[in-house]
């Protein structure tokens, strides 16, 4: 079962850091992927090249579920948001 993993993201690079450096290390290319997607400028894209960063200037938070959810190839998709502590395992 694939996994895909979406991170929206309202605020620029240095505030979104600690949710996706925590979400980096448990990517695996055959069933797990990330992908953030950004309305405020500044993604750092060497955050990681298992990331998929898309860029959405101007949407909302539901605007950037949407496009990740449709960009996800994961049979479960779970979203999370910049804001959130997520667990290192």
């Amino acid at each position: 079962m694939r996994l895909s993993v979406i991170v929206t993201c309202t605020q620029p690079w240095p505030e979104v850091r600690g949710c996706v450096e925590r979400l980096v290390p448990q990517v695996r290319a055959d069933d797990i992927e990330l992908i953030a997607d950004g309305s405020a400028g500044g993604l750092d894209a060497t955050a990681g090249s298992h990331v998929r960063w898309l860029r959405s200037p101007g949407r909302g938070p539901r605007e950037l579920r949407l496009a990740g959810l449709v960009q996800g190839r994961g049979d479960v998709v779970a979203i999370t948001g910049d804001h959130c502590d997520v667990a290192p395992d």
